[in-house]
C-alpha cells in the first residue's frame, strides 16, 4: 500500500534522482503491455518500490473522483461555504490542496473533460476563455440535492466550476503577457 499511489505525488529531489532513470526506462516497457494512459503511473510506483522508497498516503489532500467514498479522498474538506462558481464568495478556511481532474465531469448541461480542451488553440489571443456555469450553479445544486445518492452531482458541479474558473484565471494571467494588443476575454468557449 506504500507504493500503490497516484497523482498528485510529492517527492524529494534526492528520491527523484534515484528513481527518475528507472521510471523513464520502465514506462515504455509497461506501455507495451498495458496500453492505457496510466502506464506511467504504474512505472512510477514500480520504480519507487524497486529502490525501496515507500510513500506516506494522505487521503485528505486531494479530490478527483466524485463517486469516491469520503474516507478515500478529501471531499470532507469541501465545506458548504466553498463556492468556486461564485467569484465573490469568500474563500473557505479549509479546502483540499489538490484537485486532480482526470475524470469526466458532467452535471445537467455542463461537461468537462481535460482531453476535450483544445490545448492547441487555448493560448491564442483570439480564442475566448472557457464558458463557466452561472455564479449560483453550485448554490442551487446544494439547495436541491439533499439526497446522499445524488450528492455526487454537487461534487461534479464543484469540480466543473473550480476547473473552468481556475483555467480562465491562468489564461487571463498568461494572455495579458502574450497578447500585447489585447485578447478575447469573453467566456464562451464550450468544451465539446
Amino acid at each position: 500500500s506504500s507504493y500503490s499511489v497516484g497523482p498528485p505525488w510529492i517527492a524529494t529531489a534526492s528520491d527523484l534522482q534515484q528513481t527518475a532513470s528507472l521510471w523513464n526506462t520502465m514506462t515504455p516497457r509497461i506501455r507495451g503491455v498495458y496500453r492505457q494512459l496510466i502506464a506511467e503511473m504504474y512505472s512510477y510506483s514500480l520504480s519507487f518500490a524497486a529502490v525501496n522508497k515507500p510513500h506516506v498516503l494522505f487521503e485528505h489532500y486531494m479530490v478527483s473522483y466524485p463517486e469516491a467514498p469520503p474516507e478515500e479522498q478529501g471531499w470532507d474538506f469541501v465545506s458548504e461555504d466553498d463556492d468556486p462558481c461564485d467569484p465573490d464568495a469568500p474563500l473557505p478556511q479549509r479546502r483540499p490542496t489538490f484537485l486532480h481532474y482526470c475524470e469526466l465531469y458532467r452535471v445537467d448541461a455542463w461537461y468537462f473533460s481535460k482531453r476535450q480542451v483544445p490545448g492547441d488553440k487555448l493560448l491564442q489571443c483570439d480564442t475566448p476563455l472557457l464558458q463557466t456555469p452561472p455564479v449560483d450553479f453550485l448554490r442551487k445544486k446544494r439547495a436541491k440535492e439533499r439526497d446522499p445518492h445524488v450528492a455526487t452531482a454537487i461534487r461534479h458541479a464543484y469540480v466543473i466550476c473550480t476547473v473552468a474558473n481556475g483555467i480562465n484565471s491562468a489564461l487571463r494571467f498568461v494572455k495579458e503577457k502574450l497578447c500585447p494588443h489585447g485578447y478575447n476575454a469573453r467566456q464562451e468557449l464550450e468544451i465539446p
